[in-house]
Formats: structure tokens, sequence, C-alpha cells
């Protein structure tokens, strides 16, 4: 259980830095415009 609960957050952390890493490169290609 433990180990279900520890790869649903690892899955929560990766969502949340992909949706990061696409903000910062919307935002460095509209400076680079």
């Amino acid at each position: 259980m433990a180990l279900m609960f520890i790869w649903a957050h690892a899955f929560d952390v990766m969502s949340i830095i992909k949706l990061k890493l696409h903000s910062v490169s919307s935002i460095s290609s509209l400076h680079l415009v």
C-alpha cells in the first residue's frame, strides 16, 4: 500500500514539473518573439 501511495505521489510531482516546464518554455518563447 505504501509503495502505491509513493508511486501516486511521484506521478503527481511529475505532472506538476511537466506543467511548470511547459509554462516556463511558453514564457521564454514569448520573450524570444
